[in-house]
């Protein structure tokens, strides 16, 4: 029996296969259509993603860590489903876990040029490089906050990133050195040392997720606070991540602020959850988005931010 057209998946292989078997035929615009770049804005048509080099449904792609965060894909098994019960369709909503958001107000699944991105301490403290946004600065407090995003009371934002590098954070508070990095909500009045925002991150040094706040003059007086949650609260801030963090791998982190209430979590791509801390603030009223590093250098994948 001849192989089907979809029995090479390259000319080496069908010049290889044409030794056993006959009849392999190639369609060179069906594999045409297949090659994608990663780096592309738009590299794959809607609902699929640029898998090893090919566009597949997102569900068929056998890389967990190219798969986006699990707020951003959803699956489309049946168009009508509704998980969170908010009345938009997950297909449609751009948080379908949390009833609370449903509009997307950005969606990255790469880093195009130009980022909607400007850095805050310095211009060279972050890169565009290959559909990857990389802060380049291992020590030292770094962001970079959307351009157009700005003075939302309730929002929600995720990013997916991996840590290269850790260093000094230069804070002298928390009293331990982090390397923290994740995103920034309600952000006002960013400049280098200064502004206020609520702070989600993965902590690679110690292995937790941690929840920071900082205000006006805080980064420049070397001050970061950090919540106590869990049940680790009154001993050291945040929650610990089972097996800790380590370079290289994807984590996923996602910051929900809404009226008083905060939660940030961490989870890995193949969407195990790892930590989650919960807490309640009302010092900060509405603000913009930023992406952040403390005491790291770390690349930025994705990033999306929802709102009500």
């Amino acid at each position: 029996m001849s192989p089907s057209r979809g029995a090479c998946a390259s000319r080496t292989a069908c010049a290889l296969l044409a030794f056993a078997l006959s009849g392999c035929v190639f369609d060179d615009d069906a594999l045409q259509a297949l090659a994608c770049d990663r780096t592309a804005a738009a590299p794959c048509p809607a609902g699929q993603i640029c898998c090893e080099g090919h566009c597949l449904p997102v569900a068929n792609c056998p890389r967990q860590d190219l798969r986006p965060p699990p707020d951003i894909y959803i699956p489309d098994s049946n168009p009508n489903q509704d998980s969170d019960g908010d009345g938009v369709p997950d297909k449609s909503d751009c948080a379908p876990t949390s009833a609370r958001f449903a509009t997307a107000a950005l969606q990255m699944l790469t880093f195009t040029d130009p980022a909607p991105f400007s850095p805050v301490e310095a211009a060279a403290d972050w890169k565009l490089q290959q559909g990857i946004y990389l802060q380049q600065q291992k020590d030292g407090v770094r962001r970079s906050a959307h351009d157009t995003i700005a003075g939302k009371a309730n929002i929600m934002a995720s990013a997916k990133l991996r840590f290269l590098d850790s260093g000094d954070d230069g804070l002298t508070t928390p009293a331990k050195n982090i390397s923290l990095a994740g995103v920034v909500l309600r952000t006002t009045s960013l400049k280098a040392g200064k502004g206020s925002g609520y702070y989600c991150g993965v902590d690679l040094q110690n292995g937790r997720l941690q929840l920071g706040k900082t205000m006006g003059d805080d980064l420049g007086d070397g001050k970061m606070l950090l919540f106590l949650a869990g049940k680790d609260a009154g001993v050291v801030p945040g929650v610990a991540i089972a097996g800790g963090v380590h370079q290289q791998l994807p984590y996923i982190v996602t910051l929900e602020v809404f009226g008083q209430d905060l939660s940030c979590q961490a989870v890995l791509p193949n969407q195990t959850k790892l930590a989650v801390i919960e807490a309640q603030d009302t010092g900060l009223k509405a603000g913009g988005v930023a992406l952040f590093t403390a005491g790291a250098r770390v690349q930025f994948e994705t990033v999306q931010v929802c709102t009500p």
